[in-house]
């Protein structure tokens, strides 16, 4: 098989293990984004505005810009007053977002797909609040998940997402992976070209690889996981054995995180490093750093030779306060017959529940764990620690293009923060990943149709024959593969 190679000059990698949190020059101001819509369904709409973009997503591709009158709710057996008044509850949310994106100065071209809800504007305001990266292309807001990709790469640059805190002795899976199906991205209007296929990955040697999780979703509606399958937002080539293996074993281990902190956030997306090449010009000795890529496909999709994963765990120490957490932004209809007081309560409430916040933040001292790691996009051998991967700041930003976290680190070099603290996640926590064993197992449990016995047999024999202790996940699995057989 034939590869298709793209080479660029770079810099040389020459990352060190470590942590670092640097301050970067203030961002220049940039000019206003135009206003892009989608218009395919008639369950959505986009409010005018001098800012960035709301839109809902449809179900086939184009965007266009233009200006659409007020939303549109789905037909149901409430009457018209009814109607009105939940359409001005989700106007009225939609400026508040619009009206916060002008507020932060966030010049970036932004697109909300799927219903405009809490989700995506904490979302989109969590990733605001640690510094969203400038100078990039359209950033697309998913109910879950933050995507931005590169059309001449045809790949996301990168994705960010939330995982709650969750205990697994009661974690209730919502959704299922095998009821999502790999798509092309409908958010890619002006060619098809640009737009990744099915028909790229197949025959390549690459497995399509999420870089937002799919075992993070599961505690999401089926929705927010079938949205993690579409192409260009969210998956790129990655080796299989680097995908089940080792990545995995990050993957897993960053949501065990989330069983120790409030919430880990997460940043994942390729990064291209150079090698220094020498070469011989006229019998003299010349050094060329150069970067070489594989492309895959007809549309030339790219293969990232490495991989890289921001994790920032959060940890909120309480202090007493009459703050109700449960208030949240409400899109769903009502059609209870006082709809008109309903609509000003539930706007009333988005504006209290801001005030309420910004106090939580003046009398709560919020802690963050952050680490970044740079990893080849092929297979790891299973021995080697996870803190070998761990890079600085600055040269995780140099080999990726983007300006991550910058508002964070700003903060944590403030002296007037004093309730803001950052620190390395691997020095307060070991970085320890999930055992190797526990891929060993689950190799088992992807089988086609294992029987129970297998099941039984290869845990016990990892149990007893390599010291394996199963993390409460694994023994989730376990019994929910027995479950269904």
């Amino acid at each position: 098989m034939k590869k298709q190679i793209l080479s660029i000059g770079g810099a040389i990698f020459s990352a060190g293990i470590g942590y670092y949190l640097g301050s970067k020059k203030p961002i220049e101001q940039q000019q206003q984004p135009t206003i892009v819509t989608d218009d395919h369904s008639e369950n959505k709409a986009t409010i005018t505005t001098t800012g960035p973009t709301i839109s809902t997503r449809p179900s086939i591709a184009t965007t266009t810009t233009t200006n659409i009158s007020p939303l549109t709710l789905p037909n149901d057996n409430s009457n018209n007053n009814n109607v009105t008044n939940r359409e001005n509850i989700k106007k009225d949310l939609k400026e508040i977002v619009n009206e916060y994106i002008q507020q932060h100065s966030i010049f970036n071209k932004i697109q909300i797909h799927g219903d405009l809800s809490n989700n995506a504007f904490e979302l989109l305001k969590t990733f605001n609040e640690f510094g969203m990266p400038t100078n990039t292309p359209t950033i697309h807001v998913f109910s879950h998940f933050i995507s931005c990709t590169d059309s001449r790469l045809r790949i996301p640059i990168f994705v960010f997402w939330t995982i709650p805190h969750f205990d697994f002795n009661n974690y209730n899976v919502v959704s299922n992976r095998k009821n999502s199906k790999f798509e092309r991205s409908p958010y890619w209007p002006s060619s098809q070209l640009f737009n990744p296929s099915n028909s790229d990955y197949f025959g390549s040697g690459y497995s399509r690889g999420h870089l937002a999780n799919c075992g993070d979703f599961e505690g999401f509606p089926q929705r927010s996981m079938d949205d993690t399958h579409l192409l260009a937002n969210n998956i790129i080539p990655q080796d299989y054995n680097n995908n089940a293996g080792y990545w995995l074993r990050m993957e897993r281990w960053t949501r065990y995180l989330a069983e120790e902190f409030d919430k880990v956030h997460v940043i994942a997306g390729p990064a291209f490093i150079p090698f220094e090449e020498v070469l011989l010009n006229n019998e003299k000795k010349k050094n060329k750093q150069i970067i070489h890529y594989e492309v895959v496909g007809k549309n030339q999709v790219t293969v990232p030779p490495y991989l890289f994963r921001v994790i920032i765990a959060e940890r909120e120490n309480k202090v007493d306060q009459n703050v109700n957490d449960n208030t949240i932004i409400t899109t769903n209809a009502t059609t209870n017959d006082n709809c008109e007081n309903s609509s000003n309560n539930s706007i009333n409430s988005i504006v209290d529940r801001n005030k309420k916040e910004e106090e939580k933040d003046n009398n709560n001292t919020k802690e963050y764990f952050v680490e970044a790691f740079i990893v080849p996009n092929s297979e790891i051998d299973k021995t080697i620690h996870l803190k070998e991967f761990s890079v600085p700041f600055e040269l995780l930003e140099k080999y990726t293009g983007l300006n991550l976290l910058e508002n964070l680190r700003k903060k944590s070099l403030d002296s007037t923060k004093k309730l803001l603290s950052i620190k390395s996640l691997c020095e307060n926590n070991k970085c320890e990943l999930p055992p190797w064993q526990d891929l060993e197992f689950q190799k088992v449990l992807w089988k086609k149709n294992p029987t129970r016995e297998e099941i039984e047999s290869t845990w016990n024999k990892l149990v007893v024959e390599t010291n394996w202790e199963p993390s409460k996940d694994m023994i989730r699995r376990k019994n929910a593969k027995l479950e269904e057989i």
